[in-house]
């Protein structure tokens, strides 16, 4: 992210001459008026503009620090929030664009563009991220608790980052594959574990996990719909093993 605007040096002039002839000039800030007061281009006095330049400067230099900071190697959940906060400082540029009192060489709706555009780049990294370390998890984890946790810790990241921006449709998006994914894994622990207790001879046991698999299915966050063909192949492996699928 780099968005540092420069602000031109202003220079003040006596009012100009418009159609038939001078106009009485009248700062836009503080209301005062005279033939003989002298405004630069924003129709600013010389009294106004040195504080409005300041204000100015001031969110150009928080741009500024909030571009170098998540230029940084830093985490991408506080590259987000600079962003987000540059976003809002840069609101501030694109609200002084419709009051006329920011200069026309700071281009506010281009940095916007881009600043959104970085934010979601930004969030689309997070993303993935969350679905990295939520599979490495799965895959690492010594424990059926462990492989599980990484999916509840990376939702819980996601939905955290929900409360920060405005639009959440990936971020949604995201959160619902996560927990169909979660969902599959917690199926696919309890058929591992079933097929243990086949291998030990215990058939019933495995029956009672397996129809807890089915339970979990009816009650989890995934649409059933699309765990209906893993629903009768669980089915259809009680029957095997001797079993009564239950009504659910």
């Amino acid at each position: 992210m780099s968005h540092l605007i420069q602000i031109p040096h202003r220079l003040y002039y006596a009012p100009p001459y418009h159609g038939m002839g001078l106009v009485m000039a009248t700062c836009k800030l503080c209301g005062k008026s005279g033939w003989f007061l002298k405004v630069n281009d924003l129709s600013l006095c010389q009294i106004c503009a040195p504080d409005h330049d300041i204000h100015i400067r001031d969110i150009a230099a928080k741009l500024k620090y909030f571009a170098e900071s998540a230029g940084k190697p830093v985490s991408i959940n506080y590259k987000i929030q600079n962003i987000i906060s540059a976003i809002s400082e840069c609101n501030e540029l694109i609200k002084l664009k419709k009051e006329g009192l920011l200069p026309h060489e700071i281009d506010a709706l281009g940095i916007h563009r881009d600043l959104d555009s970085d934010l979601k780049n930004a969030i689309q990294q997070l993303i993935a991220d969350m679905f990295f370390d939520a599979r490495m998890k799965a895959k690492d984890a010594s424990t059926d608790a462990g492989k599980l946790g990484g999916y509840a810790k990376s939702v819980e990241r996601l939905v955290s980052t929900m409360g920060l921006v405005s639009d959440v449709t990936k971020l949604e998006r995201a959160i619902l594959d996560l927990r169909s994914e979660r969902d599959l894994l917690k199926v696919k622990l309890l058929q591992k574990k079933a097929d243990a207790f086949v291998a030990k001879g215990n058939n019933k046991k495995a029956i009672d996990v397996l129809i807890d698999a089915l339970i979990e299915m009816r009650h989890d966050t995934t649409p059933d719909g699309d765990q209906a063909g893993l629903v009768r192949k669980i089915e259809s492996r009680i029957i095997s093993l001797g079993g009564s699928p239950p009504i659910l």
